[in-house]
């Protein structure tokens, strides 16, 4: 019987994940179909507890082929996960899950780009790239009793996965500035950079709102050869 490349990366995935030794971490779904994250960690007294949350800490949950590097230069190809919540590569080699952050990774055909210690891909590669960094966090339930009823939305789960994205603006000098989808970021961001550019950035003359006006403002930049 043959087994696809994919069948194959998912069985290591379920071994892997079920022996990681990194850190007892895995993407579980519910009886009601529900993906949550399970954070497994040791008590005062050694016995082993579990925190769960709802939706998953990883860009991908299952593992793909991906390349990164290691110290002195090698580059290494092995199944990896990205964990968006510690901003790491999770590498699993023979027996033994690695975590890395202080490469760049490619997972599949995606590419990220490791800067201060966080990912970005990037989706305009101009002059003036346009990075974005997919990040989650743990949102924490309430906790506690009132009126002897338990005032947590869901006592299966200690809280939630909120997930988001982070845009930058790299410029030619290496220079990372965050910045927020409006025209006001974008502006203090550039001007920070270059002397004059309000002028052009005024004659754009459409506010910017999301993702592809941004990107439309830096090619009408580009064109205008400001930079």
């Amino acid at each position: 019987m043959k087994i696809s490349v994919n069948e194959l990366l998912l069985s290591i995935g379920f071994l892997l994940l079920s022996t990681m030794s990194w850190a007892q971490t895995r993407v579980l779904t519910n009886q009601k179909g529900e993906k949550y994250t399970e954070f497994e960690y040791k008590t005062p007294n050694q016995s082993t507890s579990k925190n769960k949350y709802k939706g998953s800490i990883f860009w991908q949950d299952s593992l793909a082929m991906g390349t990164f590097s290691v110290a002195g230069g090698e580059t290494l190809t092995k199944p990896i996960l990205l964990d968006l919540l510690h901003q790491c590569v999770i590498a699993y080699f023979d027996d033994k899950s690695v975590p890395v952050n202080n490469s760049d990774a490619t997972i599949g055909t995606t590419s990220f780009r490791c800067i201060k210690g966080r990912f970005y891909q990037t989706i305009f590669d101009g002059k003036v790239k346009l990075l974005v960094n997919p990040v989650c966090s743990l949102k924490e339930y309430p906790k506690g009793y009132k009126d002897g009823l338990s005032v947590g939305v869901d006592n299966d789960f200690s809280g939630e996965i909120e997930r988001k994205f982070e845009y930058a603006l790299l410029f030619s000098n290496q220079k990372l500035r965050p910045i927020q989808l409006s025209t006001y970021s974008a502006t203090v961001a550039f001007l920070r950079e270059y002397d004059g550019l309000e002028y052009h950035i005024a004659q754009f003359g459409k506010k910017i709102t999301n993702e592809s006006d941004l990107i439309a403002l830096l090619k009408f930049l580009e064109a205008r050869d400001v930079f």
